[in-house]
């Protein structure tokens, strides 16, 4: 089985409603577009908010680092209740995830262990990232351009 076969199997038995989005070249268009990026990185420096932590130990605990900062960023400073994040990966799997903001944590947490790449978790309007990269960092950092005018 390969490592895309068992995540899809994996994510089919989290709790709550997952989505998975085949069609994921859309979704990680509309991150593509949302913010600047140096070659395959986004350029944190011309973002705002920007926020950055070094993560150390193994997957198991990034997986834990990883759900407080989401909690702290997304919970408490963004106000997304009621919303669905997206999450794209750089290339081990090959769909997008749509979940409900009440969900985040649990899926952060998942799929950080699972999934040996860098996770880009974002809103509906890419007005904010998250990402947890495989070097063993997390970076958090909003749009500078409105909505309206992407």
């Amino acid at each position: 089985m390969t490592l895309d076969q068992e995540v899809r199997d994996a994510i089919g038995k989290l709790k709550g409603s997952h989505e998975i989005i085949e069609s994921w070249e859309g979704v990680a268009a509309l991150l593509s577009e949302s913010f600047p990026w140096a070659g395959s990185k986004i350029d944190w420096d011309l973002t705002c908010c920007h926020d950055c932590i070094a993560l150390k130990g193994g997957r198991v605990e990034w997986s834990q680092v990883a759900a407080d900062f989401t909690f702290k960023k997304i919970n408490e400073e963004q106000k997304t209740e009621g919303r669905y994040i997206y999450y794209v990966n750089d290339s081990a799997l090959d769909f997008a995830v749509k979940f409900p903001v009440a969900q985040m944590v649990d899926f952060v947490r998942f799929v950080v262990e699972a999934v040996p790449q860098h996770h880009y978790f974002f809103d509906a309007s890419a007005a904010w990232c998250l990402v947890v990269s495989s070097e063993g960092y997390i970076d958090f950092g909003c749009c500078k351009i409105p909505s309206k005018d992407r």
